[in-house]
């Protein structure tokens, strides 16, 4: 494992226990940090998030609220990673958990739908 894909998995268990303990957002409930990818001179890490529920939790407001959060959640980053850089943050909203669940409900009607029938 190199040493960007080490920090980037620092990175992303700290951003996901900033989220859950030190941001009171109703808007980041339901926000998933689903990967980080850092380049290779640690200055920029992408951070790919999902929201788990959207009926309930709206994707667009979650997407406003971490972008008013990115500067504290990097200030607690650099209190709580031990690195000279502290990189900068990009969020970027990660579709494959919905694209995911969309899949497994067309899966299961088509299932449903071509059940052969019980002969007897």
């Amino acid at each position: 494992m190199s040493r960007s894909e080490r920090y980037a998995k620092i990175i992303r268990e700290e951003i996901a226990q900033i989220l859950q303990t030190k941001i009171n957002d109703r808007r980041l409930r339901a926000v998933t940090i689903t990967l980080v990818e850092v380049t290779g001179d640690l200055s920029v890490a992408r951070v790919h998030y999902s929201v788990w529920d959207e009926k309930n939790f709206n994707r667009a407001k979650a997407k406003q609220a971490i972008e008013a959060a990115t500067g504290f959640i990097r200030r607690e980053l650099g209190q709580r990673v031990e690195a000279r850089i502290v990189p900068e943050l990009r969020f970027i909203y990660d579709d494959s958990i919905q694209r995911g669940v969309d899949l497994a409900k067309k899966i299961q009607s088509l299932n449903q739908n071509h059940e052969p029938s019980a002969t007897a």
